[in-house]
């Protein structure tokens, strides 16, 4: 099978969307809760500790939220052909791939805003964490096809 760009693309802005919202949404929630000491002047956003505090659990976002959009693209009647379902599985974790670390440089360092970041804060100030991220949405689909492999067969 080909992989549906229309599809793959819109389920990548939903996923990223979705994300950045809970991801945001921890953050914040655990800094209202939690109230953490403030970064100090000049530190990076990402070295914060309200921010350090709840990483983690972005990558724990991402590992949940991307495979059930990977599932979501593959929810097709149709019976696939291994070997294909792998080559679509393969294409869709590029094409999010780059789309992520498109978005993100333009999103998060070309354009200026609140949580906008200098690009050595972002690629570099939030190791290993972006790497991370970055991982979690590439072996996503991955993660979907090993379970979709493990789920007992409908009749």
């Amino acid at each position: 099978m080909k992989l549906n760009f229309a599809r793959a693309i819109f389920l990548f802005f939903a996923a990223y969307i979705i994300v950045t919202i809970l991801a945001a949404a921890t953050t914040e929630t655990y800094g209202m809760i939690a109230h953490p000491p403030e970064a100090a002047p000049g530190v990076s956003p990402v070295k914060a500790p309200v921010f350090l505090a709840t990483v983690p659990f972005h990558v724990l976002i991402m590992l949940i939220i991307w495979p059930i959009f990977a599932a979501i693209y593959f929810k097709k009647p149709k019976r696939r052909n291994p070997v294909e379902e792998r080559t679509e599985t393969w294409n869709l974790a590029f094409i999010w791939i780059a789309l992520a670390m498109i978005v993100d440089c333009v999103g998060f360092v070309l354009i200026k805003h609140p949580y906008s970041l200098t690009a050595h804060a972002f690629y570099v100030d939030y190791q290993p964490w972006i790497s991370l991220i970055y991982i979690a949405i590439f072996v996503s689909p991955f993660i979907r096809l090993m379970l979709s492999h493990r789920a007992p067969k409908r009749k």
